[in-house]
């Protein structure tokens, strides 16, 4: 299962990078929340999805990062379709360097229905 949800960060990260909002949006299995050390963002339908991710690369972008870059630092099955990923965003600037930001790592909590098919339900920012 860890090569699907490597090659699932991979795509969703493809998404994020090209501002591919629909591509973005079908990562995700929603009702969606999204919690870190202030907030916690609820998306209960694609519609929401959409509005919270629309605008987003151009925001990375003027802060000079233009590719995200998923690693899969761990995968731990909970249950029979639930599975908990650490993740690390590296980002590179519009030359293929590493951009000055620093890397964010999330856990997400993925439902697999089709073990080929992850679907984030949950994300956790962990720094």
């Amino acid at each position: 299962m860890r090569s699907h949800i490597e090659k699932f960060f991979k795509r969703y990260g493809a998404a994020l990078s090209s501002d591919d909002v629909h591509g973005i949006v079908s990562c995700f299995d929603p009702p969606t929340v999204v919690i870190d050390d202030a907030t916690t963002t609820l998306m209960i339908d694609r519609a929401q999805l959409e509005a919270n991710f629309t605008g987003m690369a151009e925001r990375y972008r003027a802060r000079g990062a233009f590719t995200a870059v998923a690693t899969v630092r761990g995968v731990e099955q909970l249950a029979s379709n639930l599975w908990l990923a650490d993740v690390q965003w590296d980002s590179l600037d519009a030359t293929g360097a590493p951009a000055l930001l620093t890397a964010e790592t999330y856990r997400y909590l993925l439902r697999a229905i089709q073990p080929d098919e992850p679907l984030i339900v949950a994300a956790v920012v962990t720094g």
